[in-house]
């Protein structure tokens, strides 16, 4: 039955292609990432279990309604905006952001050593397991001004290629928005750097198959490198070993998990934080995968079918229709929101980041009111 699932997607991805013009769109990557998770499942049918067909049916039901919304969009959606272009951030605004971030960061690995001599593991516990105090806190939501500055500043010099002073900002930001990440100690803040960047930089000049390599080389790198700061790399495995374990335990594991739930919701009970909420949910293990996220799908376990492909509709609606006016309108601001709105998407497949923060109307609304305050130029489209 997998196979059927992986040739329903492909077959729609083909017609979001043609429909498309041969060109790149979110419905098309939807496709293609869940048909690549289902890919990956099947070779571990034999040895683990068949995947449901009910949970077959979430998922390709949710990319149909996603497809369909999107198709909505290219009929009904061709707003006529202004082609704004965005310019980067003031230094007034700029140096006194990364300031305080580096203060923050300094006190934070200060604790980090007095709880552990290497300060990126005390750290790691601190956030993971202990009680943060306000240089933790405050320096967590740093990125909702330091990432809409590097998005901006990507923008900037995308549409200027040229013009050096953009691109000494936009490698500046971009370096400091990588170093912000490891800080931080979350893969999520650091993959929203590269999927975004990548998807502002696809705006404005095809992404080429080299850069895309070097990209992923580079969030990988980075990524084990934390994770041998962490010392997680240092029990006995290869690099190969832990490189595939890894990628599993974000696409394989999370599908098991998924579906080894039955459509019923995790007690509060046995969630790691043991709170009212179920913030850290319980590990998944099945194999040599270890996880602890359930893909975008178990959070519409208690609302029902129905909703969650309600939702998916609305959603493929309303990037489609982004993209669409990004595209044809070449406005900036709409590019910006565009590509954030592509970690999401992507992260669908690990857990829901559409509706469990409100990070994206920070980030959106923050980016727009750095762009409100800086001169723009500004052409209308006709």
């Amino acid at each position: 039955m997998i196979y059927l699932a992986i040739a329903f997607l492909i077959a729609l991805a083909i017609g979001e292609k043609l429909i498309s013009n041969g060109k790149g769109s979110p419905t098309f990557v939807t496709l293609i990432l869940w048909a690549t998770v289902l890919f990956l499942a099947s070779f571990y049918e034999t040895y683990f279990y068949t995947i449901s067909n009910l949970t077959l049916l979430w998922i390709c039901s949710g990319c149909f309604s996603f497809f369909v919304g999107g198709l909505f969009s290219k009929i009904f959606v061709d707003f006529k905006v202004p082609s704004t272009q965005v310019r980067p951030v003031r230094q007034l605004f700029v140096i006194p952001i990364y300031i305080i971030t580096a203060f923050l960061a300094i006190n934070m690995i200060k604790e980090g050593l007095a709880v552990n001599s290497n300060f990126y593991i005390g750290l790691r516990i601190i956030i993971n397991y202990g009680d943060p105090d306000a240089f933790f806190i405050a320096f967590g939501y740093m990125y909702y001004l330091i990432y809409p500055v590097f998005f901006i500043s990507a923008a900037a010099y995308y549409n200027d290629s040229l013009n050096k002073e953009a691109k000494r900002r936009f490698i500046f930001n971009f370096l400091f928005s990588i170093a912000y990440a490891i800080m931080a100690t979350a893969k999520v803040k650091l993959l929203i750097i590269f999927i975004t960047w990548i998807c502002i930089r696809a705006y404005y000049k095809k992404n080429s198959t080299r850069l895309i390599i070097f990209s992923c080389l580079g969030f990988m790198a980075v990524f084990f490198l934390s994770l041998l700061a962490l010392n997680k790399l240092s029990e006995g495995n290869g690099i190969i070993e832990v490189i595939l374990s890894n990628i599993g335990n974000y696409t394989i594991a999370n599908l098991y998990a998924l579906d080894s739930l039955n459509f019923t919701t995790i007690s509060s009970s046995y969630c790691i934080n043991e709170g009212l909420d179920c913030i850290i949910m319980p590990f998944y293990d099945i194999g040599y995968f270890h996880t602890n996220v359930y893909t975008i799908i178990y959070d519409f376990f208690d609302v029902g079918y129905i909703a969650y492909i309600l939702t998916m509709f609305v959603i493929g609606f309303l990037h489609n229709g982004l993209h669409k006016i990004a595209k044809r309108r070449k406005n900036s601001l709409i590019i910006i929101f565009s590509s954030i709105l592509y970690f999401p998407l992507v992260y669908q497949i690990i857990n829901n980041q559409y509706t469990s923060s409100k990070y994206l109307v920070y980030l959106f609304g923050i980016t727009y009111l750095f762009h409100f305050f800086r001169k723009r130029k500004v052409e209308t489209l006709k």
